[in-house]
C-alpha cells in the first residue's frame, strides 16, 4: 500500500504527446481534446464508474488482476461514495475535457 499513489494530475495534450513519443512504442495517429458540457447532475454511482474506467487498469497492475477483488473494491467504494458529501455535491462546471488518443503500435 505504501508504494501506491494515485496522482491528482492531468497532463496537457502536449505533455501527453511528449510522454507517448518518449515511450517509442507507438505512432500517434490522432490526439485531440474533446471538450463538452457536463451533465448538470451526475450521481455518485456515475462518478464512481468514471473513476473505475480511469483507474482500474492502474490498480490491477499494482495489486493484481483478480476481477472479484476489483469488483468488491469498487462496490465498496460505490457504497461509501453515496454517503460522502463530496460525491453528492453537484458542482457547476462550464466544460469537461477528455483527451482522445489513437495510437498505432510500432512493433509488428
Amino acid at each position: 500500500m505504501n508504494t501506491f499513489n494515485l496522482p491528482r494530475y492531468n497532463p496537457t495534450l502536449q505533455e501527453l504527446q511528449i510522454l507517448i513519443e518518449r515511450n517509442g512504442c507507438f505512432n500517434i495517429e490522432k490526439l485531440e481534446a474533446l471538450v463538452h458540457a457536463p451533465a448538470k447532475e451526475m450521481s455518485p454511482e456515475h462518478k464512481v464508474l468514471h473513476l473505475r474506467a480511469s483507474w482500474e487498469g492502474v490498480i490491477k497492475q499494482h495489486f493484481g488482476s483478480d476481477d472479484q477483488i476489483i469488483d468488491k473494491l469498487f462496490d465498496t467504494f460505490n457504497k461509501k461514495a453515496v454517503e460522502l458529501p463530496i460525491f453528492s455535491q453537484h458542482g457547476e462546471y462550464e466544460s469537461l475535457e477528455n483527451i482522445f488518443v489513437l495510437l498505432k503500435s510500432k512493433v509488428a
